[in-house]
Order: C-alpha cells, then structure tokens, then sequence
C-alpha cells in the first residue's frame, strides 16, 4: 500500500511538472502566432497613397489583433506624420472603432493595459509608448476633429498610408495650420488650451513657422491673446503638458518659441517676470545652461531625473530670487514658500484630489505641488548661487565685445510678451543713442534733411 501511494505521488507529481511545461510552450507559442489578417474594413480608402511607412512587428501584432475581431485598427497621428517627414516619433497613437470593454478582452492578457486619467476611452500600454483611442465616431468624422492638417493621417498594418481628408499637400508647407473651422482660432484657444503647448512643441519638433502676421491665418497674433488660458487647464493635463514642451529633448527650443510668442509668463500665475526690479540677466544664462544640459541627456536618463515639477521650478525661480534680493523674506525658505502658496491660490484650473505623485506618494495636488516645489527650488536656488559669480564674469566679458548682443535683451525677452526682433530693434536704438554723433555727421545728416524737404516741396 505504501508502495502504490508513493508511485501514485510521482505519478501526479509528473503530470503536474508536464502540464507546468506544456502551459509554458503553449503561452511561447501565443506569444508568436499571429492571427491571419482578415481583409481591410470597407470604409477605408480601397486605394490608399503613394506613401508608406515603416510598422514596428508589436504594433502590427497589435493591429492585426483587433482586425481580426473585425475592427478598423490604424496608426494615426504623430507617428505616420514624422516618418513621412523622416523624423524619430517619440510614441505610437492607434485609433479603432473597437469597444473599450471588448479591447480589454482582446488585448488584456498579453499586455498591461492602463486606462488614460483624462480620457476613459484611451488605453496606455505600459512599457511600449503605445496608446490606444476607442472612439465611436465615423473615421473621417474622428480625424476632422483633431487639431492640424499635419495630424491627420492614418496607415494600416502593412504601413500604407491613406488620407482621408486630403491634407497629404500640407505635409510641403512652411507654416503649421489647423484643420478649417467655423470656430475662429482665439476660441479654438480658449476652449483648447493645450493646443497652444502642441502648436509650440511641433514649432520645435518639424521645425516649421507658425504663421505670423505676415500670413492670413496669423495664429501668434492669437496665441498672445488667449496665452492667459493657458492656466485654465485641469492640473494634470497642465503638468503633462508642461512635461512634454521641457523633457523631449528641445527644452531650450520650446522655451524660445513661447518667449516668440509671448506666452511665457502667461505660463504660471506668479508675479516672476512680471514685477521683476532686479537683474536677471545672471538667471538667463542659468536657465539657458540648465535646459541646454538637459537636452544633451538621453531619454531615459531626462525622464528618469527631470519632471514637470523641474521645469516648473525653473521658471518660478526669479520670484525666489526677487524677493530675496528686495530683503521681502527673511529666508531664501520663506521665498519658496510664499511662491509656491501664490501659484496654488492663483492657478485657475481645477486640482484634483488625491492623485499619485511621481515620488509614490497619495497626496492632494496643492500639498504635493508645494512639498515638490520646497525641495527643488531650495535645489536650484543653492545651484544658482554657487554659479553666480561665473554668471557675472560671463557677462561683464558679453559687455566688452561689441559684436555680441547685451544679455539684456534676452532677459527682456523672456519677460515680456513683444518678439525678440522687438526687443533686438530696441537693443540696436538704445545702442545708437548712447555714441554721440560727430560734427560732420551731424552735418551730413542736416545736408540730407534739407535736400529731401526740398525734393518734397
């Protein structure tokens, strides 16, 4: 008896080690099989362009999962456009008709599915920078309502690309432009506020103009009016884009072209650059160093180190400044406290409660803003110190070479809301006007003025 249990034990013992073996060949062979691509949904284009792209083998998998649930499934967005472009995307966008209850079924056993916290019909794919918008809208109607004509094509599985609205000519402009609409611009704005942080990242990133004034669709016109909306935004959709014009590389470009179009201190709801008495000229070239260094980083290592919270704390760190250098707080910690607590009372967008920090702490949005903002101005503001002495020496050897522009009108750029050719015309006035003309050019001058009243006359 013994004998026949301890043989029935190995026996079972067996069969479980075998099936723990088969389980584990069966889930490597799920891994790579493919489902067969079923034919294209009838309402695509049935010829598309002439234009390809190249589809990574987990999109395509992906892809080819939901067709075969007899679902449209395409790639949309910023990834069709910058391989057509011959640019590196940062992150994969799908679009489907799919239900966002049958795609968790489809698609939740072989992938960490996490649903976007501002939209519940967006689905992020942890570790892959992929996401995925279940809309229930037709495919023209859904790519009409997207921002610019640049954004809306779209290419399938095998990386044929179609587009829908006919837009494939402004892929040769110079200038970025939004879809037509009935709705004017400024109110597109207002009621879209991060479209203005997109216009300014794809400023940087296709390295095309936005349409100025010389142009009949002059958006920067537009954007300098509606740039106080910018702090109307939800928190997090706020954070999020401050995150993605700071830490994709071109954080230094980005700033450039808010300052272009005047949306700078239109960024934050802090006095810093509005009643600012004393010199910035050193923090300018601190800024510049800082964003540049975090540029030359790679991605893993900016987003590793460098969040929203930073950035934030760059540009709210001539406040700190300010105030100290005007004897307004006792202590530099005082400063960071007063500035932190006059962004949270000012913003105008909505905080929610709780949320998760990126330091892993359930916290309210306020208390975590202010927690993070203590830490890292008192950072930068003990790195700006100990930096300011090199500051001064680069400025004073600025001021000895007449061939480079003043710091000055850089600080003053970055402060105000007129274009840098403004404040680089009044660089060049102000320069004029301290050199004293000479007698014989003011004769000359005289000479000239009497010879054209007299063509006048």
């Amino acid at each position: 008896a013994q004998e026949e249990q301890a043989r029935a034990l190995k026996e079972a013992e067996a069969k479980q080690q075998a099936k723990i073996q088969v389980d584990e060949v069966t889930a490597k062979l799920r891994a790579l099989q493919l489902t067969p691509p079923p034919a294209l949904p009838v309402y695509l284009p049935n010829e598309p362009t002439t234009h390809t792209i190249t589809v990574s083998e987990k999109v395509k998998r992906i892809l080819t999962l939901i067709n075969a649930r007899g679902y449209y499934a395409v790639i949309v967005g910023g990834e069709v456009r910058d391989k057509l472009l011959g640019l590196t995307p940062h992150d994969s966008d799908l679009l489907t008709n799919c239900p966002a209850n049958e795609l968790r079924e489809i698609l939740g056993h072989d992938y960490r599915l996490s649903i976007n916290p501002f939209n519940p019909n967006k689905f992020d794919i942890q570790d892959e920078n992929i996401d995925i918008l279940c809309s229930s809208l037709p495919l023209e109607e859904e790519l009409a309502s997207r921002d610019l004509c640049v954004n809306t094509f779209i290419a399938d599985r095998d990386g044929k690309v179609y587009d829908l609205l006919k837009y494939i000519h402004f892929l040769r402009y110079k200038e970025l432009m939004l879809i037509q609409s009935k709705i004017s611009p400024d109110e597109r704005f207002q009621k879209d506020p991060s479209l203005m942080m997109r216009l300014i990242r794809l400023y940087s990133h296709l390295k095309k103009a936005i349409p100025d004034l010389s142009i009949p669709r002059h958006y920067v016109q537009y954007l300098r009016k509606t740039a106080s909306f910018l702090t109307c935004q939800p928190f997090g959709v706020y954070l999020k884009n401050v995150e993605l014009l700071f830490n994709q590389g071109l954080a230094r470009d980005n700033f450039n072209a808010l300052n272009f179009c005047g949306m700078t201190h239109h960024l934050f709801p802090a006095a810093a650059q509005k009643c600012l008495t004393c010199d910035m000229r050193p923090f300018i070239l601190f800024l510049h160093e800082k964003l540049t260094n975090i540029d030359l980083l790679d991605e893993q290592t900016r987003k590793s180190q460098h969040s929203s919270y930073h950035f934030l704390a760059l540009l709210l760190l001539p406040e700190v400044i300010n105030q100290m250098v005007l004897n307004l707080t006792p202590t530099h910690v005082d400063a960071i406290t007063q500035t932190s607590n006059f962004f949270c009372n000012n913003y105008l967008g909505k905080f929610d409660e709780p949320t998760q920090t990126y330091l892993g702490m359930t916290e309210g949005e306020k208390s975590c803003f202010n927690m993070n903002m203590k830490i890292i101005l008192k950072s930068y503001y003990e790195e700006y110190l100990s930096n300011y002495p090199r500051y001064c020496q680069i400025i004073y050897q600025q001021s000895m070479q007449q061939d480079v522009l003043a710091p000055e009108g850089e600080m003053a750029a970055a402060a105000s809301p007129v274009t840098p050719a403004y404040h680089q015309t009044r660089q060049r006035g102000a320069q004029g006007r301290r050199t004293p003309k000479s007698d014989s050019e003011v004769a000359q001058q005289e000479h000239k003025c009497a010879g054209t009243k007299a063509a006048k006359k």
